[in-house]
């Protein structure tokens, strides 16, 4: 029993659980936001964004869990659920700095401003 409760075991214990806290808090943060990005100019972009943050929470509890039940390795096979997080994030965050034309539509920025359209009539 003094063994369980030494130290360093308490001190992980206390880490593993803030650790859990902090990503399932972030899990509850990310699901708010997508569901209130829905619709809009920003819905698909904060979709796939918030797809990918929703899949390396999941996959970084996974590892939690497993490092406290002592199935994780490294190099465990669920570290490939992180890598498609992580390039789901990245590509959203590339389609949002990608242009509006690669994109197929129009961004509100890219209309013409009215004093050069004056200049080219006169």
């Amino acid at each position: 029993m003094m063994q369980i409760l030494n130290i360093t075991n308490l001190s992980m214990l206390i880490g593993t659980l803030t650790y859990a806290t902090i990503d399932a808090l972030l899990f509850f943060c990310i699901c708010v936001n997508v569901f209130l990005f829905r619709g809009g100019m920003l819905g698909k972009l904060w979709s796939v964004i918030g797809s990918g943050l929703l899949i390396l929470v999941i996959c970084d509890l996974l590892v939690t869990y497993g490092i406290a039940t002592g199935w994780y390795y490294e190099m465990h096979p669920i570290e490939f659920l992180g890598i498609t997080g992580g390039s789901t994030v990245a590509l959203g965050l590339a389609r949002e700095r990608m242009p509006a034309a690669a994109q197929g539509t129009r961004s509100p920025n890219q209309t013409q401003c009215p004093i050069s359209e004056r200049a080219l009539r006169e």
